[in-house]
């Protein structure tokens, strides 16, 4: 089961890292639990596996 709080946590500091740095940040819900994960780690290394639906959030960098 999700946990809402660590959710709204994650969800604000993608949103903050998006526009210090201009790169979409993700929340992801996998194995390990959620994760805030940055774009490159999204398309390279152990996230490369990350199925798409296990995408909850996305923050839009600028």
């Amino acid at each position: 089961m999700m946990n809402n709080e660590r959710f709204r946590e994650l969800a604000l500091k993608a949103d903050e890292r998006a526009g210090t740095t201009g790169e979409n940040h993700y929340v992801i819900d996998d194995e390990w639990g959620l994760e805030l994960i940055s774009h490159d780690e999204l398309m390279d290394g152990i996230y490369a596996a990350t199925p798409r639906n296990a995408i909850l959030y996305t923050a839009r960098g600028y």
